[in-house]
């Protein structure tokens, strides 16, 4: 099953939007991993374990020293998680 993971997350600086897009194309079943302006992250692969990736991000960014982080653990919230569905392939029509 092919997925799509919404994450919203800390990411300060540039290097720390590497570190996250690093730690996420390193799991297994990933295909795809984009960042937007408004730190959003969005997931693509299939079969990707969603709570372990927000809890590894979490992890990763427990140590970095900016206003958004609770309790110890980075700021890492999972929007949506969503099926993607592919269209079946048109057949030609006969002439």
């Amino acid at each position: 099953m092919e997925q799509k993971i919404a994450i919203e997350i800390c990411m300060p600086d540039q290097k720390s939007r590497s570190k996250a897009m690093e730690t996420a194309a390193s799991f297994s079943g990933v295909a795809s991993v984009t960042i937007s302006k408004d730190d959003h992250m969005e997931v693509k692969g299939i079969g990707v374990d969603s709570a372990e990736l927000i809890d590894c991000l979490r992890k990763r960014f427990a140590s970095k020293t900016c206003g958004c982080l609770q309790k110890g653990k980075g700021y890492a919230t999972l929007v949506s998680v969503e099926k993607i569905k592919k269209l079946p392939p048109k057949a030609a029509e006969p002439k």
